[in-house]
């Protein structure tokens, strides 16, 4: 409720966005478990399966991202998922021009961090978030 009565607009949000979950990845890579794995992976699976659906897609694709807040470990960091959920309830009414693609394209660079994060390359898989976090904004 703070985050909508200061007006942040949606640069804010991003560059807010861009620097905690650039920041945990290092965290989530040295800690991620294997159930933790399978949650990350069964949410891209849902995206992929809902993509013709943006309202669900647009929901495992947050779940998605607050996992990977959750992996780090640190719960402070946690604390600043309300970042990422007021991201993603601001930017709900551009739904419907996300198609199929947009969502299939999420999950696929989604994919391919939690791949450097599997193989321990925290720096490339930060690499990866802040292009695909970036690509988004547009």
């Amino acid at each position: 409720m703070q985050f909508d009565l200061s007006g942040f607009d949606i640069t804010e949000f991003t560059e807010a966005r861009i620097l905690i979950e650039c920041a945990i990845i290092p965290l989530a890579t040295r800690r991620i478990f294997p159930a933790m794995l399978s949650k990350l992976e069964n949410e891209l699976r849902l995206i992929e399966e809902n993509a013709d659906n943006p309202q669900e897609a647009d929901r495992h694709d947050r779940d998605f991202h607050l996992l990977l807040l959750q992996a780090s470990g640190n719960r402070v960091l946690q604390v600043f998922s309300d970042v990422l959920i007021t991201y993603f309830e601001k930017t709900r009414e551009s739904l419907p021009a996300n198609d199929r693609q947009y969502f299939l394209d999420t999950a696929a660079k989604q994919r391919e961090i939690l791949l450097h994060i599997k193989k321990g390359d925290a720096q490339m898989a930060s690499e990866l978030m802040r292009a695909h976090l970036l690509e988004k904004r547009l």
